[in-house]
């Protein structure tokens, strides 16, 4: 027979999974209808990670001889919780060398708009996307827009190099690693960040679209307007 403090654990956790569950059906609606957003995704992610977390201290209270421990132990995992969803909307930092040796630093771009995109040399979307960022290049430099590309998982710069003036890319190319593959969760080539002043994310692309250069104008556009 339960005891009341495992009848009272089984209701809470039954209340979360349901949680879960509409937070998936919520998350898949909410993929299908609007472009993926990174705010959206990042509390989703931090939401289910918190719900899994007050999960298991519910697990662990309901093994607690004491149902005052138990409230007090599953209190506590609510504060964490509310922590593990509140995002920040800044961007990681880094400081990469460039295919001329420099070293580029993101401090150096913090009263910029930046259009930073994560690429490889073998990804045919990557390549495919190069003309509209050169455009973008072209159109917005004199207003204070930086174009960088970020090129993880394809060899020594020398052979970015090589490839960079074969396409001919007309923006800044820095030579990133895993651990900046890491600490921006690339999951997918290309993924381009948009980014405002203070180093703060406005737009998240992940893949390559038709569409995708125009997108990227008008998160411009609007980022110089609210500049001035």
């Amino acid at each position: 027979m339960k005891t009341n403090g495992s009848i009272v654990g089984d209701v809470i956790k039954g209340g979360i999974a349901g949680l879960v569950g509409t937070c998936v059906i919520g998350k898949v609606a909410f993929y299908a209808e609007y472009e993926q957003t990174p705010k959206a995704k990042a509390l989703w992610v931090a939401q289910f990670k918190g719900t899994r977390l007050l999960h298991r201290c519910i697990d662990v209270g309901l093994y607690a001889k004491s149902d005052r421990f138990m409230r007090a132990l599953i209190l506590t995992c609510l504060l964490f919780v509310g922590a593990a969803g509140q995002q920040s909307d800044r961007v990681p930092s880094f400081s990469l060398p460039k295919l001329d040796g420099q070293t580029l630093r993101s401090e150096e771009l913090k009263n910029s708009i930046v259009v930073l995109d994560f690429w490889a040399t073998w990804c045919e979307s990557c390549v495919s996307e190069i003309p509209e960022l050169n455009k973008l290049q072209k159109e917005y430099s004199s207003r204070g827009v930086k174009v960088v590309g970020l090129a993880v998982q394809s060899g020594w710069a020398s052979d970015i190099q090589k490839f960079a003036k074969q396409f001919n890319m007309r923006y800044t190319v820095v030579v990133g690693n895993d651990g900046t593959v890491s600490d921006f969760e690339i999951i997918s080539f290309p993924t381009t960040y948009v980014i405002g002043p203070d180093w703060k994310l406005y737009k998240k692309y992940s893949g390559a679209s038709e569409n995708k250069g125009n997108s990227i104008r008008q998160n411009i556009e609007a980022l110089l307007k609210a500049k001035h």
